[in-house]
């Protein structure tokens, strides 16, 4: 019929579609009627990566990971599954975590396994040429509830219990530089029960951009407790604001502190610097030579022989607890190449250009703006600090950073320390 050709033939439009009574919506009265039920589905899935190595000096393993995250159709119900192999199963990482956020209060329960590396110390026997490097890894398992309640858009209380079996292995790590061989050693020391309840407080109302935050701030302020075979209290600040000026041009500043105390609180030193905490001072960009001079002006400058590390420099870093202050300008790179005829799209880069100091310490070590004479860096600890520029590149949700430090607190360095790393920027 005429009328139907012509209909066949009108423009499709969004007027067309409301004002059709051949487009009605479906009869309802139709439709089957089901109770809603759970069902999950992959929302995000990493992807995988797997490798091997076989011989050399550091031996035979199997190294990758991956992770998935699934959810309900409603959001009310989320699963979280990730793994990452290095090498050997006490040195993987396992999280296993589900989410139930029907209610305003939400709960989480999860598990989680890792392995922490403490630093030990190490010597250096001038006869043979061995340098030995001794490590604690405490492999966590642990069991933890939490509960999240939300008082506003951007601020939340948290409460949380944790149960948490640690293994304990002595890692003594050997290096002949006369040979050039490399000799790794593990011995099972320990295992620890322990009980951990915390209480948190967190606001966050950042604006991020294509490599960290841009404008707004970010806090948390953390206490818990460890009962059992440890005993400690661990409080934590981690104060972060951004100015966002015009375009993406910015500042970032941000305080963070980890103060441990208790009967135990020396059993966790770790070793703060390098990219994630104070930039210019890698663990692993000391040489031989730069420890030995600082050996040498630890002498020099009367401290006793008991308190000089094999490497004074880079030791001062090594505490249980740590204070970090960091100020960034950052300002935007590349994101976009048009060569006229053909267009070319970069991921986004951005630069920044940083101060930033801090120092850690131990429970019996006393804390000072600088070292008199004849007082010893495993003692006594001061700030140290660094400068330099970085870029942050986004590559498929994933940030990489090329940091160029130069440490204002290694008297034996020539120059500046590049280093890269994978994460977003503070």
């Amino acid at each position: 019929a005429p009328a139907e050709r012509e209909l066949v033939h009108a423009e499709l439009s969004v007027a067309a579609l409301l004002d059709s009574a051949t487009l009605a919506l479906p009869d309802t009265s139709a439709c089957e009627v089901a109770e809603y039920r759970v069902k999950f589905t992959p929302d995000l899935v990493g992807r995988p990566v797997i490798g091997a190595q076989v011989g050399g000096n550091f031996g035979n393993g199997i190294y990758g990971g991956s992770a998935i995250f699934l959810s309900d159709m409603l959001g009310n119900h989320n699963i979280l599954l990730a793994g990452q192999v290095s090498g050997s199963f006490n040195d993987a990482y396992i999280l296993a975590q589900y989410g139930y956020l029907r209610e305003r209060t939400n709960l989480g329960f999860g598990y989680e396994q890792f392995p922490l590396y403490g630093f030990v110390g190490s010597d250096f026997n001038l006869l043979t040429g061995v340098q030995r490097n001794v490590w604690l890894r405490d492999v966590y398992r642990t069991l933890r509830a939490e509960i999240y309640y939300p008082r506003s858009v951007f601020e939340r209380l948290e409460l949380g219990l944790g149960g948490s079996y640690i293994t304990r292995d002595q890692i003594v790590e050997r290096f002949d530089f006369s040979t050039g061989q490399f000799r790794r050693d593990t011995d099972r020391l320990e295992s620890l029960v322990l009980a951990q309840p915390s209480v948190a407080w967190v606001y966050d109302n950042a604006l991020f951009g294509f490599t960290g935050p841009t404008a707004g701030q970010r806090m948390r302020v953390q206490y818990s407790r460890n009962f059992g075979d440890l005993e400690l209290n661990n409080v934590l600040v981690d104060l972060r604001r951004y100015l966002g000026l015009r375009g993406r041009f910015g500042f970032a500043m941000q305080f963070r502190s980890l103060w441990r105390s208790g009967p135990d609180a020396d059993e966790f030193p770790l070793y703060w610097g390098g990219p994630y905490f104070i930039r210019g001072y890698d663990g692993g960009s000391f040489s031989g030579r730069e420890c030995e001079r600082s050996r040498e002006r630890a002498q020099a400058a009367g401290v006793p022989s008991s308190q000089i590390t094999a490497c004074p420099v880079r030791d001062q870093l090594i505490g249980s607890s740590f204070a970090l202050a960091s100020l960034e300008f950052r300002f935007p790179v590349l994101n976009w190449l048009d060569l006229g005829f053909v267009p070319i799209g970069f991921p986004p880069i951005d630069g920044a250009l940083f101060f930033e100091g801090g120092l850690a310490w131990l429970p019996d070590s006393r804390l000072a703006a600088g070292r008199g004479p004849g007082e010893s860096p495993w003692t006594v600890r001061a700030p140290v600090s660094a400068a330099g520029a970085s870029l942050r590149m986004n590559v498929f949700y994933t940030v990489l950073r090329l940091d160029y430090s130069v440490p204002f607190n290694r008297p034996d360095r020539r120059g500046g320390l590049w280093s890269f790393s994978i994460g977003p920027s503070f």
